[in-house]
């Protein structure tokens, strides 16, 4: 597989270019004295005059000056919709709010308005009660409501709010903003806050042509760098639309020790920005505003990325299976416009689509985000913090998303369909660094692994046919997480898992686990115990045995792997110093958890995995793999040979003893690109992925099964034991 990077998800974060990292370098963080500017000595004077310059330059960016807007740096869009939402005066009373329809609404009593097509952070401003009423409407909806009497103006006593997405982070669909003078028309008292986040990033905005109270955007998903900043523009003679009760250092003149009496600075930006700012990010703003210049600007940039998203979207819409089914359905009223000189107002470059088997049904994104790790593409799935049009687009009711909640559905997961819809969707999102080559990228991916695929070749089984009696033949454990298996033909069973089974692991300096996925180097190191030492051993036999004392505590830290809080003991600097020797990170440390009798470990998902002899037999076969290989690529701790040539009998026990110890089928394991990897050299071939998407077909990419010991207490368990499965799922 050819080493490529491609990053497809410019809406979540957008990139640095080689050119600004160089002007970051000589320009900002090279001999450059910034000081806090609240200071008056000459680097804090300087670090004003930059701050304020890049006020200016970034009102000029959006066609207005400081008599127009001011500029209040926040933390993201997200903060800014917050203190917007916490701050503004509704000139009502505080409430219960209720919930009311375009038709039912009462103006004469304080309104928040948003879109259904809404990111999670506009959502979110609804729980701030200081409103009467919460309408959640469509633009067609409100578009018909303006048409219906355009000149009737509603006056009230109290003010509005209105959350308006200008494009949406789902699907990239532009709205009219036209419609924001129409609103202000028609009711005066409504104010509007834009969320531009999206739109920003690859498209123009003059803020001068509409009617806008306040605006929220994120600089990182224009430039890339840096993180962490965003802002909110403030319509000048609005200010008072904003209560700040709380002030902080910097914003105040004056301070009454004996009373209350507080004087505010004048300048409206002072006065909302609590505290010292971040003037180091804030001055590398110039550094990507170069960088869009040095692109041709804002018309340049939303060009060439619509002409990539285009050619896109203009394949998944006209490449069909070998039968003349669809190979995608797409999201996105923006898109109707396809092929109009339309396009461009009413669509950003963002293609959300979910792919299509050849017999209709979804494959859930899940799987298509593992193949597409696996070319090193980057592209967004799941509902893009975005449940409105997310449940609009994929027919999400109410039931349904209840349902999805009760069944344990998380953000993030793995969760991708219910009742065979999907519950979620793909996003291929398009910044100003991709090229034509990255699109070609992808097409070739979705062609190669989903267009045309082999049928189903999964077999099903009725609960009679499953073996009830199997013998174990193999048995590995893994007590460095993501490094070789080291076989034994016995071995004792504890609270979490086979004992030191994923009990060490290897972090980089920023506390983030390493794998085979990044470093297939993992795969030379392998593991042996030797009297109360575990010995690392390099397989290329190019360094030194590492001894790590299993009685000895280290400096304690605490780590993450996927969803779980663990504590860890750091293995010390001889063993980072071993690490880096073969090839790791520099600056990598070795973690053991600090209770070898502690029911965690670092495995992803569950104590124990098991596989059945015919299963590996069945996947060496169709990949031309050797059984060794196959078997060492999906990395079980159990290998049961049940006597029968039928693949996948495992997926149909609930329970089962090894000898005597009894344990529960928990779940089934969902592969991904580590099975990619070969064991012996690091290299990573698709060819066993596909394989198993191909055998799957209609159901996720499951190999093995999860097991949990019933009795937690310490047991023994030996090659050549009995396997009884004393529980079998019942055909439906």
């Amino acid at each position: 597989m050819p080493l490529k990077k491609v990053y497809l998800d410019n809406a979540g974060a957008g990139l640095i270019s080689d050119e600004q990292r160089k002007s970051l370098a000589e320009n900002v963080l090279k001999d450059s004295i910034l000081a806090n500017p609240h200071s008056t000595h000459e680097s804090g004077r300087k670090t004003n005059i930059i701050v304020e310059n890049v006020r200016n330059r970034i009102l000029s960016f959006f066609g207005a000056s400081k008599s127009d807007y001011s500029v209040i740096f926040t933390s993201n869009t997200t903060h800014a919709l917050e203190m917007t939402a916490r701050l503004f005066h509704y000139n009502s009373k505080s409430n219960q709010p209720i919930v009311a329809s375009l038709q039912s609404v009462n103006w004469n009593h304080s309104v928040l308005m948003m879109f259904k097509d809404s990111h999670t952070s506009i959502l979110g401003m609804r729980n701030y009660f200081h409103y009467e009423q919460l309408v959640v409407t469509t633009y067609e909806e409100l578009n018909d409501y303006l048409n219906n009497d355009p000149k009737d103006v509603v006056h009230s006593d109290c003010n509005h709010l209105f959350s308006m997405t200008a494009e949406s982070n789902f699907c990239g669909r532009k709205y009219d903003l036209d419609l924001i003078n129409r609103l202000r028309k028609k009711i005066p008292s409504l104010h509007v806050i834009l969320d531009s986040a999206a739109w920003v990033a690859t498209s123009k905005l003059d803020v001068t042509n509409f009617d806008i109270s306040f605006m929220a955007f994120s600089f990182y998903k224009m430039v890339g760098f840096p993180t962490g900043l965003g802002a909110l523009l403030l319509k000048r003679g609005r200010e008072h639309l904003l209560r700040q009760n709380y002030f902080g250092g910097g914003t105040v003149n004056y301070i009454s020790l004996e009373g209350f009496e507080v004087d505010r600075k004048e300048e409206v930006s002072t006065r909302f920005e609590q505290g010292t700012i971040d003037f180091y990010a804030i001055a590398a703003l110039n550094s990507g505003f170069d960088d869009l210049e040095r692109l041709g600007g804002m018309e340049q940039i939303e060009e060439g990325t619509m002409k990539l998203a285009e050619n896109f979207y203009h394949f998944l819409s006209t490449t069909t299976h070998h039968n003349g089914r669809p190979i995608a359905v797409l999201y996105g009223n923006g898109w109707k416009y396809f092929g109009t000189d339309k396009l461009r107002s009413y669509q950003g470059p963002i293609v959300n689509f979910n792919l299509l088997r050849d017999d209709g049904n979804v494959i859930g994104y899940v799987e298509v985000e593992k193949m597409a790790d696996l070319y090193g593409i980057d592209l967004r799935t799941g509902c893009m913090c975005n449940q409105g049009a997310c449940s609009e687009y994929l027919g999400l009711d109410a039931d349904v998303r209840i349902r999805l909640r009760d069944s344990g559905k998380e953000c993030g997961d793995e969760m991708d369909t219910v009742d065979g819809r999907p519950a979620g969707s793909l996003r291929v999102s398009i910044g100003r660094l991709n090229t034509m080559e990255d699109i070609r990228w992808l097409k070739m991916m979705i062609s190669t692994c989903f267009v045309n695929s082999s049928p189903d070749l999964f077999t099903t089984f009725n609960a009679d046919d499953i073996p009830r009696l199997g013998e174990l033949s193999k048995i590995s454990v893994y007590p460095l997480k993501s490094a070789s298996a080291m076989v034994v033909s016995s071995w004792k069973t504890s609270n979490g898992g086979l004992k030191w089974d994923r009990k060490f692991m290897v972090v980089t300096s920023e506390g983030v686990p390493i794998t085979q996925k990044q470093h297939p180097e993992m795969c030379s190191v392998k593991c042996q115990f030797s009297a109360n030492s575990l010995l690392l051993k390099d397989r290329q036999g190019v360094e030194n045995d590492l001894e790590i004392d299993l009685d000895r505590v280290g400096r304690e830290v605490n780590s993450r792997v996927c969803v779980k809080d663990i504590s860890a003991l750091d293995c010390g600097d001889l063993a980072s110093e071993w690490l880096k020797a073969i090839g790791l990170p520099s600056g990598c440390r070795l973690l053991r958890l600090d209770s070898e009798d502690d029911k965690q470990n670092f495995s992803n998902h569950a104590d124990y995995l098991l596989i059945s002899k015919a299963s590996i037999d069945y996947m060496a076969d169709v990949t031309g793999l050797s059984y060794h290989e196959v078997e060492g690529r999906f990395r079980s701790n159990f290998v049961v040979n049940f006597g029968s040539n039928s693949a996948f009998l495992e997926d149909k026990m609930e329970r089962i003893f090894i000898g005597s110890t009894e344990f529960e089928v928990t779940g089934k394991c969902t592969r991904c690109q580590m099975i990619c990897i070969d064991q012996k050299t690091g290299e990573k071939n698709p060819n066993v992925l596909m394989a198993l998407r191909n055998l799957r077909g209609g159901t996720s990419m499951t190999f093995g099964v999860y097991l949990k010991q019933v009795k937690q207490h310490e047991a023994a368990v030996r090659q050549g034991q009995k396997v009884f499965v004393t529980g079998v799922v019942q055909n439906s």
